[in-house]
């Protein structure tokens, strides 16, 4: 293997760092400040913005930086990607919403860990949705996780 098939390894790992991040952010945010009600869908609707401006942003001035037209990038999505892409666009939004309700009432070092409880849902989705392979280590993989979350609720 090449270290360019190692590149997803570095991503996931980066993105592991930015959502470790977000929670801490997050918290913070919705912490109530001398005695004040922190509004959490208008925390989730500032977080929102601040990510909808980061990814056109990051959309145009990559595009602009390489000389890609923009409009033809459009015309490549079908009606199925469109579909799924504004479905994880509602799904990120109703995940960021609980996360901040959540975070307002637990502390980070327990909400953080249940909200990657997504792992255990996808493992069988990747493999009797998406044909994925089963490996004893992504079974046991999970098998920790599960447990471990439900070590951190306690």
């Amino acid at each position: 293997m090449s270290n360019s098939n190692y590149t997803w390894i570095w991503l996931a790992v980066l993105a592991a760092v930015f959502a470790t991040l977000v929670n801490l952010f997050a918290k913070m945010g919705v912490t109530d400040a001398g005695g004040m009600k922190i509004d959490k869908n208008l925390a989730t609707a500032i977080r929102t913005s601040a990510a909808f401006i980061l990814a056109w942003g990051l959309f145009v001035g990559w595009s602009l930086a390489h000389a890609q037209p923009m409009m033809l990038k459009f015309q490549n999505l079908t009606a199925i990607n469109w579909l799924f892409l504004i479905l994880t666009g509602v799904c990120t939004g109703m995940t960021w919403l609980c996360t901040m309700y959540a975070l307002a009432l637990g502390e980070v070092s327990r909400v953080a860990p249940l909200s990657k409880l997504s792992v255990i849902f996808l493992i069988p989705i990747g493999i009797f949705v998406l044909g994925e392979t089963v490996t004893v280590s992504k079974i046991a993989g999970g098998v920790l996780i599960l447990l471990g979350s439900l070590l951190i609720m306690l």
